[in-house]
């Protein structure tokens, strides 16, 4: 974890991050897993849940004038 005064201070101090973090792998000759590329996942899975909660996200979807896969987009992404 890190932090900057800036966005660039914050990517400066991540990349140091990063590489402290391989160093310390490849020192404890632990396992560094491979990167995951975004082009591994379709954007899409199915999820089961009560109708009573359905019915909830529905109704907030509508309230905030969104489809109920936009909003449930965004919540995601604000708890991510």
């Amino acid at each position: 974890m890190t932090e900057g005064d800036t966005q660039a201070d914050a990517i400066e101090m991540l990349d140091d991050a990063m590489s402290a973090w391989i160093a310390a792998k490849v020192e404890d000759n632990e396992t560094i897993p491979e990167p995951i590329s975004a082009e591994d996942f379709s954007g899409k899975f199915m999820v089961r849940l009560p109708k009573t909660l359905h019915r909830d996200l529905a109704r907030r979807a509508e309230s905030e004038g969104v489809s109920l896969n936009q909003y449930v987009t965004t919540t995601l992404a604000r708890h991510a």
